[in-house]
């Protein structure tokens, strides 16, 4: 019987000299979107990420601080609310993983990577095998999904996209764009990319986006 996750997609704002809330265990990416955030012992600047699992406490900072956080948890069949959404905070987005056959016990990553855009650039129709969150950090995105429904994004907005989920991508003419993805990604795609293009005659062509890879860690789910 496979198992059942799901993403919750958390922002946190975290005010100047204040304690907080430690966060209950789950498997759960950190990315610093603004200051200097501490985790324990370690610090991390903006622009960095870091994979928790246990419960999480964070060290007060002289600055505000903003954080994105993605915590994958699994569904419990009695629909029982996870430890991990019993955090005062509320999820921006929640996304159950549907189109991954999760075996219990099985492998898989947890990757968290930055990708980035030069001013109008567009990434014909494509999809990955791996499935999470993006969230927006610059720029403007225009996609085109193969059902031919249409949406834009802008800085601050968060989307899901399945595993398989083929679409278009226009990045605006006016500067770059750049958002942060966490996915769940199948083990076979252990150190390589999960890209795909729709149409194999594409696959040739220069890809002009670049990513760079903040985390990428093995789970036993």
């Amino acid at each position: 019987m496979t198992a059942r996750y799901q993403f919750l997609f958390y922002k946190d704002l975290l005010a100047p000299n204040t304690e907080t809330e430690p966060l209950p265990a789950a498997n759960r990416i950190i990315y610093v979107a603004s200051g200097t955030l501490s985790v324990g012992d370690e610090k991390f600047e903006t622009g960095e990420a870091t994979f928790q699992s246990g419960a999480v406490n964070f060290g007060p900072s002289t600055e505000n601080v903003e954080l994105w956080r993605w915590d994958l948890v699994e569904i419990a069949p009695s629909g029982a609310t996870p430890a991990s959404e019993e955090h005062p905070t509320k999820p921006v987005l929640t996304a159950p993983v549907e189109k991954l056959d999760i075996e219990p016990g099985s492998e898989w990553f947890l990757r968290c990577e930055t990708v980035n855009f030069p001013a109008e650039t567009t990434v014909d129709m494509h999809a990955h095998h791996g499935a999470g969150i993006r969230c927006l950090e610059r720029g403007e995105i225009n996609f085109t999904h193969l059902n031919g429904m249409k949406n834009t994004v802008t800085p601050g907005d968060a989307w899901y996209e399945e595993a398989f989920h083929y679409l278009h991508a226009l990045t605006m003419k006016t500067g770059p764009s750049r958002f942060v993805r966490v996915m769940l990604v199948p083990p076979e795609y252990n150190g390589t990319s999960t890209f795909k293009y729709h149409d194999q005659d594409d696959a040739g062509k220069p890809r002009r986006q670049t990513t760079e890879k903040l985390v990428d860690v093995t789970l036993a789910l």
